[in-house]
């Protein structure tokens, strides 16, 4: 029983007088789930710092099942990574008819070039206190998450001074060995971006960042595409973080939604065959995945039943933004995030605080 936005009860027994009811049959009533890693969809990109094109990405979000996501910045000059913050800042507090926007994952500038992916070397950037305040400024009191290389200049004096304006900062993109990682977590940081992805190779004497993001008490997101990992990987890394640690995301660009061919990401163009996106130089460029098939694939690839798969989409994201309080799961209280899955998961109506944003005929 859904009022205000909120669940107010669960069970069987719940009066049917005074209300609108929703029935469905033969399908699972699910949290909804959570990106913190999205670049785009649809022909659209998080850096086109447009209404249209947020909202074109939020509404797609919620047609796969997604209720709340964070917008990722890629690397691009100072004036563009501008633009496209104050966008997302603008359309935080207001209604929107897709998916939540809970925040922005600015993934980029402050990466190692060596191990860039995707992001254009010509804006790579030292970290710098003052831009940080200045995404500070205008993202609010929004939840804003920073990737960032530890090993770079002034990065150990940036990532302080972030972490004391309450930025959320993920380690990724990045050259660092295995204790300068493993040191970043006592200062506070608490996550990994897409592990293995962008990080310098895991080796048996040198066990890098990839090693730290397995053993330290990190949070690890993970590309379950089969493209940027194994299955084989995506398994190990489950195992060995556990469900509570591990988050799926998609890394989701421009041509998610869409068919083959040639589209841009953070400036660059980027190819599309067979649903795996590149750069002309072969590195990959993000990927095609939904959040719904991430799980589909985790099931596929570990084993795992459907509410473990979901909680790495669902509750566990929540809690590493620090939002379990409010969603993340079906619990008496939090949001009325739902989505509503058929047997085959595929989304037939998703609800953001009680608000239907997407629905289709069973």
């Amino acid at each position: 029983m859904i009022k205000d936005g909120y669940i107010q009860d669960i069970g069987s027994n719940i009066p049917e007088e005074d209300k609108q009811v929703l029935q469905f049959r033969d399908c699972i009533a699910a949290p909804g789930l959570i990106d913190i890693n999205i670049h785009g969809c649809m022909g659209c990109d998080t850096m086109d710092g447009t209404r249209i094109s947020l909202e074109t990405i939020a509404v797609f979000a919620a047609s796969r099942g997604v209720t709340a996501l964070l917008p990722t910045t890629m690397t691009d000059s100072p004036i563009r990574l501008q633009r496209a913050l104050e966008a997302i800042a603008a359309f935080i507090y207001k209604p929107c008819r897709g998916a939540r926007i809970a925040g922005v994952h600015i993934e980029g500038p402050f990466i190692n070039e060596r191990y860039r992916g995707a992001h254009n070397r010509a804006y790579i950037r030292p970290p710098s206190i003052d831009e940080v305040d200045a995404i500070a400024d205008i993202m609010g009191k929004a939840h804003i998450s920073v990737t960032m290389a530890p090993e770079l200049e002034k990065a150990s004096a940036v990532m302080d001074h972030a972490l004391a304006r309450g930025l959320r900062l993920s380690i990724g993109h990045t050259g660092a060995d295995y204790d300068m990682v493993m040191s970043t977590a006592k200062r506070g940081v608490i996550s990994i971006t897409h592990i293995f992805n962008g990080m310098k190779p895991l080796h048996h004497r040198d066990p890098s960042a990839a090693g730290a993001a397995l053993t330290g008490p990190f949070y690890v997101e993970l590309i379950a595409d089969g493209i940027h990992n194994h299955p084989a990987v995506v398994d190990m890394v489950i195992k060995i973080k556990g469900i509570d640690k591990t988050i799926l995301v998609t890394d989701a660009m421009m041509a998610t939604g869409l068919s083959d061919g040639q589209y841009e990401l953070g400036g660059q163009k980027a190819y599309v065959k067979n649903g795996i996106a590149r750069l002309k130089e072969g590195n990959l460029a993000g990927s095609t995945l939904t959040l719904i098939r991430a799980v589909k694939n985790v099931m596929k690839f570990t084993g795992l039943p459907l509410e473990k798969a979901l909680k790495m989409a669902s509750l566990t994201p929540a809690r590493a933004l620090g939002i379990d309080n409010i969603t993340g799961s079906l619990a008496v209280g939090k949001r009325a995030d739902i989505v509503i899955l058929k047997e085959d998961l595929e989304p037939v109506l998703t609800m953001v605080a009680g608000n239907i944003v997407f629905s289709r005929a069973l």
